[in-house]
């Protein structure tokens, strides 16, 4: 079974060439490599042609003129043969067993559409650490949890395809965006693979690292409308688990008023009152319901909340 592994590159220069060597070093075969340059203006496209050179039969080195590591990864997937996809970010690393495992793991499996991985997530300050996905329902994963990035998971062809690939009018989490579209289309069997399976590199000139308070508001968004999701579509799901998911629409709502106040008055209008009902009586195990009792004065629960929330990190 052929697995693509998919590799936008966008001024990556220092950092592709390992990126290539980790997708070259998996111990699974058969694979095929799909580099695309995505106007890069240092020397990406040419560290990209010499490993062509190098191994002609694994890699092909293509150019996408749009912008945007997405519309890339789209070309990518235009051109993959595999069965299933690994899309690898140019700045990150494979681990050497990562696609054998996740492979072993779904082989026999036709009706899973992702596996779900684990990472060892850099941070501004030079550690790491790991971060793991855990065993819960994915739409509760997707909505509360780490459910991977883009280079620890592997993707089934066939189910991004009939999503229309990748969105390329967002510029930050895109893969979440991936993985709701999926859940909506009902296409939401996933596999998780509770190991380390990608190393995910800190740069400083990282867009995500730049505009931190845009991808914050992309963020709260996209969690705000898998709760709501949750509660209108999935309710059976959301009783189970509605303390973890209300939680995460506590903070979420907040984080966006911090980014966008008039944007934050208007999801608080927008919420039907059964939702708010629930949300008033939900108890709480952080004891954050002060936030959304104050529903009527946003810039008081803000106050509440930023004050718990200072005091809560004094004391760890």
């Amino acid at each position: 079974m052929l697995v693509s592994i998919i590799i936008p590159a966008y001024n990556v220069e220092a950092y592709v060439g390992e990126a290539l060597d980790s997708a070259l070093a998996q111990t699974y075969r058969p694979i095929e490599i799909i580099a695309v340059d995505n106007n890069s203006t240092d020397g990406t496209l040419g560290v990209l042609q010499q490993y062509q050179m190098l191994h002609p039969k694994l890699i092909t080195v293509l150019q996408e003129p749009k912008q945007g590591a997405p519309a890339a990864r789209n070309l990518g997937l235009k051109h993959a043969k595999g069965e299933w996809l690994q899309f690898l970010d140019a700045d990150d690393i494979l681990l050497p067993e990562k696609i054998e495992r996740q492979v072993g793991l779904v082989i026999q499996d036709a009706n899973r559409a992702l596996v779900v991985g684990g990472a060892r997530v850099e941070n501004r300050k030079g550690g790491a650490k790991i971060v793991t996905p855990e065993n819960l329902p994915f739409p509760i994963l997707l909505s509360t949890g780490f459910a991977g990035v883009t280079s620890s998971n592997l993707w089934r062809r066939k189910s991004i395809l009939e999503i229309g690939g990748w969105n390329e009018s967002i510029p930050f989490i895109q893969e979440y965006d991936l993985m709701k579209r999926l859940l909506y289309w009902g296409l939401s069997l996933v596999q998780i693979d509770i190991d380390e399976a990608c190393k995910v590199r800190f740069r400083k000139d990282s867009i995500s690292n730049s505009k931190l308070e845009l991808y914050d508001m992309y963020s709260a968004l996209f969690h705000i409308e898998l709760a709501l999701y949750l509660f209108n579509e999935q309710r059976a799901l959301f009783n189970e688990y509605d303390d973890r998911v209300i939680e995460r629409f506590k903070f979420k709502l907040f984080q966006l008023s911090r980014v966008d106040y008039n944007i934050a008055v208007e999801k608080l209008a927008s919420l039907n009152a059964d939702f708010k009902r629930h949300i008033r009586k939900q108890p709480n195990r952080i004891n954050l319901i002060t936030f959304l009792n104050c529903l009527l004065s946003l810039e008081n629960a803000i106050l509440v909340y930023s004050k718990y929330h200072s005091m809560k990190k004094r004391l760890i």
